[in-house]
């Protein structure tokens, strides 16, 4: 008899803590559906948001366990606002393992500039300057991959009927709804010239950022 109310023992207790998680995680699921999803973030969606922010796609075993960790472990929930602004105070600190951050090839797009600078080649001999706000039709280049510039956007701009290469390998910003790159400007190369053009500048990419 008390062999028999042990193993009755041994898979009651599993299953009814099993299914005391799976009615709490349930009943979590649901006021979820409901407002509070619009103040709290899953485990999910917390770490797309930083994955697609590192520029790195998870894998579907990640994806799995993600998963089964938000229906099993309801309290896990944060605040949404607050886990957005950590993110977007972090978004500048893109690093080498952004390697899929990036502006397609044959992709047309825009450069804004956002800061005033000067630059200067042999074709224009006086010094010209680009006003804030000004808009440039570019070209993109595929940027470079290899581990040494994993972040180098190139892109051809026209300036003054000049045809020139603008490189950036600073990526200060992304925007993941738009599909817009804010980089830094580190230098130009314009046809016909052997050297370069040193830039202090940001500007604006448009296109489609890839993950």
């Amino acid at each position: 008899m008390k062999n028999s109310i042990k193993n009755m023992y041994k898979y009651i207790v599993p299953i009814a803590i099993i299914s005391i998680f799976i009615f709490h995680s349930y009943s979590v699921q649901s006021k979820l559906e409901q407002k509070e999803k619009q103040t709290y973030i899953t485990i999910k969606e917390l770490s797309e948001l930083a994955a697609k922010n590192r520029g790195v796609e998870p894998t579907f075993l990640d994806k799995a366990v993600i998963a089964i960790m938000d229906w099993f472990i309801p309290v896990a929930f944060i605040n949404k606002n607050e886990s957005l602004k950590l993110l977007s105070e972090h978004k500048k600190e893109i690093t080498s393992e952004s390697k899929k951050i990036y502006v397609p090839a044959s992709n047309f797009g825009e450069v804004i500039v956002i800061k005033k600078f000067k630059f200067s080649t042999p074709e224009i001999k006086e010094s010209k300057s680009i006003p804030m706000g000004k808009i440039f039709s570019a070209f993109v280049i595929a940027p470079f991959h290899d581990s040494d510039s994993p972040n180098q956007l190139q892109f051809k701009i026209n300036i003054n009927s000049i045809s020139c290469t603008a490189i950036s390998d600073s990526i200060l910003k992304t925007d993941y709804k738009s599909g817009k790159i804010v980089a830094k400007i580190s230098e130009i190369k314009c046809a016909d010239e052997s050297k370069t053009i040193p830039l202090e500048a940001v500007a604006l990419v448009s296109g489609k950022v890839l993950s």
